[in-house]
């Protein structure tokens, strides 16, 4: 099966695609779920896109207009108490985890960060690469309270001073089980540089429609200037 980042815009590096032997239980969170295709089609998987690369891109976000799925993340993953440095890597951890907002532990179980069965946790989605269930959540607030307590304990990710030490303390939180701690980083690093290269396609595409549905009209002081232009072509003409 392709990479989800893949499946829609073209290679992204070299993913890893083993599927990962975990057992989660109360000390143990999480086992990285990167590898599913998107489940949406692809016309709304485009509008998801278009709306989380907006918010990752965007230096202020107005909440009252985070748009769709992605808006709706990102306002739980604000109201969690994430610092501002590191709230666009955990956007783009969520988003890099659920396929783009679309899998079905994000769908089904408000759980877009892959978080795995825990110590009175609400049993979701079982996930056979893990071999266990993913925890459900009431909704995206619950789910985005639960995810700061996670990374704020142990290694406390939430403490990072960039991204490679982010994803450091996420692996010695054991946050993505075994898969490597290089391997992991690079595909978040990546799932960020996509999400930078979808913004400037779609303001680019939205500027091309826009100039498209709208043709440049010439001004009247134009058309003045063309017309005194051709009379006076004319008269040299008919001379």
């Amino acid at each position: 099966m392709e990479h989800w980042l893949d499946t829609y815009y073209g290679r992204v590096g070299q993913p890893t695609l083993q599927p990962i032997a975990y057992t989660a239980d109360a000390n143990k969170y999480h086992a990285a779920i990167t590898t599913q295709a998107s489940q949406l089609p692809i016309t709304e998987q485009q509008g998801t896109d278009k709306n989380a690369a907006a918010i990752f891109t965007s230096k202020t976000v107005d909440l009252s207009n985070a748009k769709g799925a992605a808006g709706e993340v990102y306002k739980a993953l604000s109201g969690a108490g994430f610092p501002a440095g590191i709230l666009n890597w955990v956007f783009a951890l969520c988003y890099m985890e659920s396929g783009g907002f679309s899998n079905t532990l994000f769908k089904k179980d408000n759980n877009p960060g892959s978080i795995m069965m825990y110590a009175g946790a609400e049993q979701g989605t079982y996930v056979p690469s893990n071999g266990t269930y993913a925890a459900h959540f009431k909704n995206l607030d619950q789910f985005a309270a639960k995810l700061y307590s996670i990374m704020s304990s142990g290694a406390r990710p939430v403490a990072a001073a960039d991204l490679q030490d982010f994803v450091h303390r996420l692996k010695l939180n054991n946050y993505f089980g075994k898969e490597s701690e290089a391997s992991y980083y690079n595909k978040l690093l990546a799932t960020m540089n996509r999400l930078k290269l979808l913004d400037v396609t779609y303001k680019l595409a939205d500027k091309k429609m826009l100039k498209d549905s709208h043709p440049q009209k010439i001004p009247t002081w134009e058309w003045i200037v063309l017309a005194a232009a051709g009379l006076l072509v004319i008269r040299g003409i008919s001379r």
